[in-house]
């Protein structure tokens, strides 16, 4: 018996021993910026960048592959990196010297999602990341992992929350610094990213002009819009990616401005208006039904606060990840849907978080959480990290 114990152990120290840890960072010489957003990825693990570019993968293959729709595809070993960063190269879209003034891409993509996309019910393992400055100073961060069962990528049915949503939480983590009689308004809940943020948002060809670009090799068509005419007080523009090959389009991006002063007023004290809002858009194939679903999802918006005669500019990011899963996995519902993604009340695990690979904390988010750990702040602060 115990020989056969001292083999465990042996065996167990030899599989710690080859894993290893690579921290690198992504970055984009063309326009001298951090790559974020990226997946690094082997048949063993992946890792997402941040914000930073930064990337932490754990692994005993340190042959990885670099894939971000929009830059160059590349195969290598992570120990033969001998530098932190890692410089990958964009591809540049090229106008096309013919304008196109039929619709007919557009009707092909619009066809494709009837029959490549997921409708129906499936589920997926997500991540994610929610991230709200004032003035351009986080004042609260909430990330959450675990699994969700939804209606589709497109749509979600005309029925009650539990019937079309299902989420369950295994891994939370917040923090928050804001003084106690300060209030913005914003949605935050479950329901509200979930709901207004699953179904794909297409641009609607009879709203919008539409010219085209082309990568080099032809692989991927860049489709953009333009309003056909003018909004007062507000424009709205976006574009699709498309694969060329089969029509689908793999990444959609909408972005609304307002310029207008009208104000939504909640009562005597407080009002705000809106300033911004962009929702990029991935999507990728789900190996189970050859179907896309979305993969990652980025939504930021930026809005004008007045709160007894402060103003201030608040701004809320979502970020969030997707991998399908096994559809007859059971997804236990244990999270209040109308509960603020920042009320939540879960426990936080170290063996979790200390080892979380799929999309590390960024410096500033850091230094945030240090600060609220070490009391360095002189108004309401609350946290769940150890």
């Amino acid at each position: 018996m115990k020989k056969i114990t001292l083999l465990f152990l042996y065996f167990t120290c030899i599989t710690a021993f080859c894993q290893k840890q690579y921290k690198k960072t992504l970055w984009d010489n063309s326009c001298n910026c951090p790559v974020q957003f990226a997946t690094i990825s082997n048949n063993d693990n992946y890792s997402i960048s941040n914000e930073d570019g930064l990337f932490n993968i754990i692994t005993d293959n340190d042959s990885v592959i670099f894939n971000m729709l929009g830059y160059e595809k590349l195969s290598f070993k992570l120990s033969e990196i001998k530098n932190d960063t890692i410089f990958v190269k964009s591809k540049a879209f090229l106008l096309d010297e013919v304008v196109i003034h039929s619709n007919n891409i557009y009707e092909s993509i619009i066809k494709s999602k009837k029959t490549d996309y997921t409708v129906e019910p499936h589920v997926e393992k997500f991540f994610l990341r929610t991230i709200i400055r004032k003035n351009n100073e986080i004042i609260k961060i909430a990330d959450l992992s675990g699994k969700i069962k939804k209606q589709g990528v497109l749509k979600i049915k005309d029925k009650s929350s539990k019937d079309n949503l299902s989420v369950e939480i295994d891994n939370y983590r917040k923090a928050y610094a804001l003084k106690k009689d300060y209030r913005f308004s914003f949605l935050s809940s479950i329901n509200h990213f979930f709901y207004s943020h699953n179904s794909t948002n297409l641009l609607v060809s009879k709203n919008f002009n539409f010219n085209y670009s082309t990568l080099k090799d032809s692989s991927y068509t860049k489709m953009n819009a333009t309003l056909k005419k003018d909004i007062p007080g507000s424009d709205i523009k976006g574009y699709y990616i498309i694969n060329n090959d089969n029509k689908n389009f793999e990444r959609t991006n909408i972005s609304f401005f307002w310029t207008d002063n009208n104000y939504i007023i909640i009562d005597e004290d407080l009002k705000f208006r809106g300033l911004s809002q962009n929702i990029d858009t991935y999507y990728k194939k789900n190996i189970a039904n050859n179907k896309l679903q979305i993969n990652k999802k980025i939504v930021n918006f930026k809005i004008e606060n007045i709160y007894d005669g402060q103003k201030d500019t608040i701004e809320v990011s979502y970020i969030y990840f997707a991998e399908p899963i096994n559809s007859s996995v059971k997804v236990k519902d244990n999270v209040n849907h109308d509960k603020s993604l920042f009320d939540l009340k879960f426990k936080y695990r170290n063996d979790f978080w200390e080892t979380q690979e799929k999309l590390p904390l960024t410096k500033e988010m850091q230094l945030f959480i240090n600060k609220i750990k070490q009391s360095e702040y002189n108004y309401t602060t609350k946290t769940n990290i150890k």
